[in-house]
């Protein structure tokens, strides 16, 4: 790979990781936290998955502020943003401002840097695409794995607020890899549509209709008017959102709510991360020597994932089954989250690869807050995560399903 390649991977390697990992830790300070601060578990999980999901909901902003003045400008804005909301969150003292620094501060720092920084990587024209693409995304998978043990151990040293401040200094290193990327060389572009014809079509079309043209292009709505069939896969992103972050944020709180301490619940996350690594090591031959289409491995996943999610309610505090478990939903949402994109890159045309990317991103975001709203609400009403968790195999169950409807339309479509 040439050089500017390997940098692109490497910078996007480390933002992910850190971001990521973070998210995951704070499955690790959940409990102290909503201690302290005196306020609901769906309160709490639900500014947890707002710093994370309205970077992604903001992704059709961010990506076209990245293409107008470059990812570079963008990355190191974010990583300053990010260092200020998780600095600012150490000081807090109710939900409200919580939900300004982590809830919103954090967000916009997430949206500046991981959207525009993961865009570019998905443009690359690099023959290398898969392997980059790859790599790039071990990234949360290492994150997912190693970030909450150290958590656990700063948390049990410096309490939440001290453990917060280490990691705003921590995430401050996102501007420095955002200082890495080369401004000329990771700039991507949107659907073709300055041609002369369409140019000299807008012109003659009314000044509204052509104004809300350019702010459908603009968040990437476009493509949901040329392919319509896209809204199954922009559904599935929203679900599969409910679905990783309920997943992430709830694992060890569920963990310490079954008698389990702290500390072997936070080991459950890196068990998880194992799962998460090793199901996208795997992904790499699996789909290079085509073994399954990616269509088909979704289909397959969707089933595992559900099956995990409903055998929980049986483990209860059964220590190696809760491990086991990990790691199957691990494996499962690391995988799911790569091939999503795939999917959608060899059923349709790939001119439309980046917008949806840009696009089901934004309904990953959605799905995050609702999904860590729900799976609070849930455990304040009943006490309990179990029912919370049915709910997510319910969610991949119904996610396989709308998989399979858009392969069947894809095929009547391909007949005809």
């Amino acid at each position: 790979m040439a050089t500017s390649s390997c940098l692109l991977t490497f910078t996007s390697f480390m933002i992910i990781f850190l971001e990521m990992g973070s998210l995951k830790s704070f499955g690790v300070l959940f409990n102290p936290m909503m201690d302290s601060l005196e306020c609901s578990a769906a309160e709490l999980g639900t500014v947890i998955g707002m710093s994370n999901s309205i970077g992604f909901i903001i992704g059709p902003i961010t990506g076209n502020l990245a293409r107008r003045y470059g990812s570079r400008v963008c990355v190191m804005t974010g990583g300053f943003l990010l260092f200020v909301g998780y600095l600012a969150s150490a000081f807090t003292w109710n939900i409200f401002q919580l939900t300004i620094t982590l809830g919103l501060t954090t967000s916009v720092g997430m949206g500046l840097t991981y959207i525009p920084q993961t865009v570019a990587l998905v443009s690359s024209p690099s023959e290398h695409f898969p392997v980059m693409y790859a790599i790039a995304l071990l990234g949360g998978s290492f994150g997912v794995m190693a970030c909450p043990p150290v958590v656990d151990f700063f948390l049990g040293v410096y309490g939440w607020r001290g453990t917060l401040m280490i990691m705003s200094a921590v995430m401050f290193h996102v501007t420095v890899f955002g200082a890495l990327i080369d401004q000329h060389v990771h700039k991507y572009s949107k659907i073709k549509t300055t041609d002369t014809d369409q140019a000299s079509n807008d012109k003659n079309e009314p000044g509204f209709r052509n104004r809300l043209k350019e702010v459908a292009s603009w968040l990437s709505l476009k493509i949901l008017a040329e392919k319509p069939k896209l809204l199954l896969q922009v559904g599935i992103s929203l679900l599969q959102g409910i679905s990783s972050a309920a997943w992430m944020v709830f694992l060890v709180p569920h963990a310490v709510s079954r008698g389990l301490t702290l500390s072997a619940a936070a080991l459950l996350s890196t068990g998880g991360g194992v799962g998460h690594l090793v199901g996208r090591l795997l992904h790499i031959p699996l789909q290079g020597y085509s073994v399954i289409s990616a269509f088909w491995f979704v289909v397959l996943l969707c089933i595992i994932n559900s099956a995990a999610m409903f055998m929980d309610s049986f483990a209860q505090d059964s220590y190696v089954v809760l491990m086991f478990l990990a790691c199957v939903n691990g494996g499962a949402i690391g995988l799911l989250n790569i091939l999503m994109t795939l999917v959608v890159k060899d059923m349709y045309d790939e001119s439309f690869l980046v917008d949806f990317f840009i696009l089901s991103n934004c309904l990953y975001g959605l799905g995050e807050i609702t999904g860590s709203f729900a799976a609070g609400l849930l455990y304040d009403l009943t006490r309990s995560y179990d029912l919370a968790f049915v709910g997510l195999g319910i969610i991949n169950i119904v996610m396989m399903v709308l998989m399979l409807m858009d392969g069947v339309i894809q095929r009547c479509c391909s007949h005809h």
